[in-house]
């Protein structure tokens, strides 16, 4: 326990280090309650805040049709997570 702590304050800077692709996946579950596979736009938007990303892609892959994959918003939450450590 010691160490991840260590390792936390050391890596502080570093938001990826606090979200895990697991951490990723169970927040989107949450969103998905109906169990489909994808969220809306709204739902897609609104959840960057809570991993602190202010800047969205507003449109990412599944936009037009209102869906959003996990994948894409996997890979639309880490490039974010990627811009904002720079």
């Amino acid at each position: 326990m010691i160490r991840i702590l260590q390792k936390l304050q050391i890596d502080k800077s570093n938001t990826l280090t606090l979200f895990t692709p697991e951490d990723i996946k169970a927040y989107f579950r949450t969103m998905d309650v109906a169990g489909r596979g994808t969220i809306d736009m709204d739902q897609y938007i609104n959840s960057f805040p809570a991993f602190g990303i202010e800047c969205v892609n507003f449109r990412p892959e599944g936009y037009d049709t209102n869906k959003i994959s996990m994948d894409t918003f996997m890979l639309e939450l880490t490039r974010a997570l990627f811009s904002k450590k720079k």
